[in-house]
């Protein structure tokens, strides 16, 4: 297979980009590139997320899979790059660390040993596994902030309480050694967990006992019991007063909103809603889904998918790359809406992004709103779920009127596939036989 690697680009080949794309040029070499030094492989194209796999020695060969889209750099030599090493594990390294040439050996030989990197437990009690398996046996618990060196992690990711990651082998306290999911592992300490004196209030007058609200999404599903699982008894239309006769105490993340499951009564139906999906002032949402965490960015009439997440031809540069979100064209000034409750944590309109927001949501995860005409929202706004934050546009690198829209650990960290994680109705309706 051909090997790529990155070089810039004439500019008489796109008058929309300035400066630098990324751009794949076949090597002469076919299926081989050299490493420049010892350095680690990485599960995921992040410092920060990314856990190492195995180290790799200076020139070991190894194959270039794809380099990833990289729209907020400047220097290419940071880009990341998915390779294949000799024993068929694949990981990220930067692009900097990959030669075509042999590399000459260093006179004093480096001792080479395995990395036992140090995280931190964030849950309040995560359990350790005899297997990578949330159904395997467990064999201890670790409580908040917890040090543990991480020792091997899983081929494949999985996807809990709403995050993508792999399984860790980790020991900890010289004694515990297993399994754990890596989505609760960080590699700093976290402010211990706040019990609900502490949480954010909600307002008075909206999910209260005796209150009337009204029903944001087309169709809102009332279920048999307080809980996602429960069996839908009925189904309320958009817009319809429902009254409030009971309410739950405890705090849930759901759809991207932070609320409670209360007990309501409406066109002889009595049965239990998310609070989330209704209103005091008759603002409408496109969904009522509660097996996604977030909600969709534009409203699902108003757009046309023109690129998924993962491997595809650059639109501009017309060679492979890995596309890091999802592509939604829209009409420009189309409304942006937030996929769930946070708070703008980034913005920046000074990269191949145009004008960017990012948002930091109560799950962990951020989303990305890249390529806008306008945004509404300054860095430290609060926004809920479903408020308008800006304007479809086509600034930065674009060829045309769309949203950029991803998920990611943090800013520039580790991306998923936007797919798991809000209802997009095209991406069901591919699902389907």
């Amino acid at each position: 297979m051909p090997i790529y690697f990155l070089q810039k680009l004439p500019r008489r080949l796109s008058p929309v980009v300035a400066g630098f794309l990324l751009v794949t040029i076949p090597l002469a070499a076919a299926g081989k590139v050299y490493v420049k030094q010892y350095t680690p492989m990485l599960s995921a194209p992040s410092e920060k997320s990314g856990k190492p796999l195995k180290n790799l020695a200076i020139n070991e060969v190894v194959t270039v899979v794809y380099t990833e889209e990289a729209l907020e750099l400047t220097d290419l030599s940071q880009a990341w790059v998915r390779i294949r090493a000799a024993d068929g594990r694949e990981g990220f390294v930067r692009l900097g660390m990959l030669s075509k040439e042999v590399q000459a050996e260093p006179e004093i030989a480096i001792a080479f040993r395995d990395i036992e990197k140090k995280s931190y437990v964030t849950a309040d009690a995560l359990y350790v596994r005899v297997n990578p398996d949330r159904n395997a046996r467990e064999v201890g618990m670790l409580v908040r902030n917890t040090q543990v060196s991480v020792l091997e992690l899983s081929d494949s990711d999985d996807y809990i309480d709403g995050r993508a990651a792999k399984w860790a082998r980790v020991r900890a306290l010289d004694e515990v050694e297993g399994w754990v999911f890596s989505g609760y592992l960080s590699d700093e300490p976290r402010p211990e967990s706040v019990g609900p004196a502490n949480e954010p209030k909600e307002d008075p007058n909206h999910i209260m006992n005796g209150n009337s609200k009204t029903v944001k999404p087309p169709y809102l599903g009332v279920r048999d019991e307080p809980s996602a699982y429960g069996t839908v008894i009925g189904r309320i239309r958009q817009g319809k007063s429902v009254r409030i006769v009971e309410r739950q105490s405890s705090w849930e993340n759901l759809a991207g909103l932070r609320s409670v499951w209360v007990r309501v009564q409406a066109d002889g139906l009595d049965g239990w809603v998310y609070g989330g999906f209704l209103s005091s002032s008759g603002y409408t949402m496109s969904s009522d889904s509660l097996d996604k965490p977030f909600i969709l960015p534009l409203d699902p009439s108003s757009y046309r998918r023109t690129s998924k997440y993962g491997g595809r031809t650059h639109p501009i540069s017309k060679v492979p790359s890995f596309h890091t979100g999802v592509d939604l064209a829209a009409s420009g000034g189309t409304p942006i809406y937030a996929a769930g409750d946070g708070v703008v944590e980034v913005q920046n309109d000074h990269t191949g992004y145009g004008i960017l927001t990012v948002v930091r949501h109560e799950n962990g995860l951020v989303s990305y709103y890249a390529h806008q005409r306008k945004r509404y929202k300054q860095t430290g706004d609060r926004v809920t779920a479903g408020e308008v934050i800006g304007e479809v546009g086509t600034t930065g690198n674009s060829t045309g009127n769309h949203l950029h829209f991803e998920v990611r650990t943090n800013y520039n960290d580790t991306h998923f596939n936007p797919d798991l994680y809000v209802p997009f109705p095209e991406a069901q309706d591919a699902q389907e036989p």
